[in-house]
């Protein structure tokens, strides 16, 4: 597969998943499970919709991101590739932790009143409970979990790449790429997902086993980060995701709506690990997940593979709009719940307001000056060529010498 050829599909993926979660993150004020900031009233309707988008965005996220890797090893060497990595996943996420992301934890304790000071004394008072959940240095990351994840999972993997980049492994990414492109093969991938949700306890305080990272364990991550690259090297996988586009929608849609409703009326809402009801759950769960991923994957194949002036803007600011959204959402949503106005009123509010302020940082902040573009894992803008008229007047003298023999 040529690696050299973009992929536009894949890069606006990544740019409406991004937006996805931003809209995913303004209902979490909202719904019923506790969140960091919460509306003083929750609802049952932004409760299904986050536990439903919950079962893809994150696994949909992890799978470009393997895509992603597989393209770029294609065109960098294993140094760069490392290096690239660690300046773009690892340099936002140590900025992220000793910057906004203590801010986050300051507002949700004081909006829990269990916070009254300010936030300098609370920053400096910070690292003296490090083992805590509240009042404590978060070096989970907060919602920048993703890129510690995606960072460890990179180098993780990395030799396992490299194989697969010989000839030998790619004979046998090859032959795995055929049988999964056959009829129904596709969702075999959904056996190990399944088998890691019913057999790892979220609840054991084991942070392999934790559910926290966007509803999944991170050994499920690791599957569709895999997944991906799995995807991007196989053009008969992708034309069959293609193909069963509509048949994974139905599927995703119907399995998870039908089956939450199944066990909403038998009584098995909340059900304890190593129930039936769990097993159930974890079914339901897996394969409603991997359908809408191949979905999405289908319809962007089918539809999206177009370059546009918008996609290149977008794309450039994916990351920095990832690493800014949820702390502009506290501070929007800390405000503004306050209000005496309808709850609808305050989600359209703080969705447009956090999403103009967000825009309005990349633009006039942080894209136009090289420190902040490092501290966001952008690359550095190139430093205008110095033009002819611009240069000493004895160095363009000593130009003309050199031209013609005299230097």
């Amino acid at each position: 597969m040529n690696t050299s050829q973009r992929r536009y599909d894949f890069d606006w993926l990544r740019v409406l998943l991004i937006l996805t979660v931003l809209v995913f993150h303004s209902m979490r004020f909202f719904n019923l499970e506790g969140w960091g900031i919460k509306n003083a009233t929750t609802y049952l309707f932004p409760e299904v919709l986050v536990i439903f988008i919950s079962r893809w965005l994150m696994p949909v996220m992890f799978v470009i991101s393997g895509v992603a890797t597989f393209y770029a090893l294609g065109t960098r060497r294993v140094g760069r590739f490392v290096k690239d990595r660690s300046l773009r996943l690892l340099v936002p996420l140590l900025v992220g932790l000793f910057t906004h992301i203590p801010l986050q934890g300051y507002l949700a304790q004081v909006s829990q009143n269990q916070y009254s000071g300010s936030f300098w004394e609370w920053y400096l008072n910070m690292f003296n409970n490090v083992a805590g959940s509240s009042s404590s240095f978060n070096w989970r990351g907060g919602h920048l979990w993703y890129l510690e994840m995606l960072f460890v999972f990179s180098l993780v993997c990395l030799p396992l790449f490299i194989w697969l980049g010989h000839a030998s492994g790619k004979r046998v990414l090859a032959w795995l790429g055929d049988r999964l492109s056959a009829p129904g093969a596709l969702y075999l991938v959904v056996l190990p997902i399944l088998l890691l949700s019913a057999t790892l306890n979220p609840e054991n305080g084991s942070i392999l086993t934790s559910e926290e990272f966007g509803g999944w364990n991170p050994p499920s991550h690791l599957i569709f980060f895999l997944s991906g690259f799995v995807i991007a090297s196989s053009q008969s996988m992708q034309a069959s995701i293609r193909r069963i586009r509509w048949i994974s929608l139905v599927i995703g849609v119907v399995v998870f709506f039908a089956g939450a409703g199944l066990i909403m009326a038998l009584g098995g809402g909340d059900a304890a690990f190593g129930t039936p009801f769990y097993l159930l759950w974890t079914v339901i769960s897996s394969l409603s997940c991997w359908a809408c991923t191949l979905a999405i994957f289908g319809f962007g194949m089918q539809w999206l593979n177009v370059r546009t002036s918008v996609l290149d803007y977008a794309n450039e600011g994916v990351l920095p709009f990832y690493v800014l959204h949820q702390s502009i959402l506290f501070v929007v949503g800390f405000y503004v719940l306050n209000w005496a106005i309808p709850d609808l009123a305050k989600w359209a509010i703080i969705l447009i307001s956090s999403f103009a302020i967000i825009m309005a940082l990349y633009e006039f902040v942080v894209r136009r000056f090289n420190f902040l573009r490092f501290l966001f894992g952008m690359k550095l803008l190139a430093r205008p060529a110095v033009a002819p008229a611009d240069q000493p007047v004895q160095r363009r003298r000593f130009q003309q010498r050199r031209r013609h023999g005299m230097a």
